[in-house]
């Protein structure tokens, strides 16, 4: 259904691009409403009730989702009248919202107390009339966020004598952006970024879109594909004093030391080049070498 509303605030939208960091800095709006009035049985109650959309609403590709139970972050609206002959007393709406499955209910209750005036031989009174009706609107719920993966630290300590370093690598799939710290340099990884957008019916969300963005500040700090390099003497590493924080959409998370995976990988280059076998074995094949060409060339002369 074309709502100028709505298309009005799309092209406000498309004029002033917004960008978030995340859920918590995302507009709300109650939206604009699918009006569809309904009538109970005897058509005394007239009603409608919509299921607008979801607060904290992300998007990612063709996916929506939301990080909580969809009962309370459901936006819904809704109208009741009466359509009576007589003096309507009492018209009491209830919503009660529920899911089922994959869906999320919106129930409207409505309760109609009236009277009208009836009169015989000279005598009038007030008659009461009850009526109660239900109406209802059924809608998809959004997917629960991922929130239960932790982020994995995988480090590996080059423990070499020429130009020892650590490699710092962050695994996590949700994440929008990590920041690795240690003492006054750090690097800052950004993966994802989050653009304001609304629904068809004018309810405000994130789109995650993907983004690829380092930032690095300070001297013997670098990364190298999607692994963060400090060069640092291995010995004297204190891993607690490492600041890993993770970003997502809906939280920020700091990794804690006593989980980090460490290994260790020992090279030690001048060994290799100053091993006494290794020179012996070098002089071997130089001199079969030598040897094969004199002999060749003796034969081919």
């Amino acid at each position: 259904m074309f709502s100028p509303q709505i298309a009005a605030a799309r092209l406000f939208d498309i004029l002033d691009e917004q960008y978030i960091t995340d859920i918590s800095e995302l507009p709300y709006s109650s939206g604009s409403p699918a009006v569809e009035w309904q009538e109970s049985k005897y058509g005394h109650i007239q009603a409608w009730v919509d299921i607008v959309g979801f607060r904290n609403l992300s998007r990612d590709g063709d996916k929506y989702f939301i990080n909580g139970d969809p009962v309370n972050l459901a936006i819904v609206q809704y109208d009741t009248k009466a359509w009576v002959s007589g003096s309507v007393q009492e018209l009491t709406p209830t919503l009660t919202i529920t899911t089922n499955n994959n869906y999320t209910v919106a129930s409207l209750t409505v309760y109609l107390y009236w009277e009208t005036m009836q009169c015989y031989d000279g005598d009038c009174w007030e008659v009461p009339h009850h009526e109660t009706a239900t109406f209802q609107d059924i809608e998809k719920s959004p997917e629960l966020y991922d929130k239960t993966y932790k982020p994995r630290i995988n480090i590996v300590e080059y423990n070499n004598t020429i130009e020892p370093k650590i490699a710092i690598q962050v695994q996590e799939p949700n994440a929008s952006k990590i920041i690795v710290r240690y003492g006054n340099k750090s690097v800052t990884h950004t993966l994802k970024t989050y653009h304001v957008n609304r629904t068809e019916k004018g309810i405000y969300y994130a789109n995650i879109t993907p983004l690829d963005t380092w930032q690095v500040q300070g001297q013997d700090i670098g990364r190298l594909g999607d692994s963060v390099l400090i060069n640092t003497n291995i010995s004297e590493v204190n891993y607690s004093k490492i600041e890993i924080i993770v970003s997502d959409i809906y939280g920020t998370t700091r990794a804690d030391p006593a989980e980090f995976n460490i290994t260790t990988v020992t090279y030690e280059p001048e060994k290799i080049v100053f091993n006494p076998l290794l020179i012996v074995f070098l002089g071997i094949v130089g001199t079969l070498f030598c040897s094969s060409a004199y002999i060749i060339r003796r034969i081919q002369l």
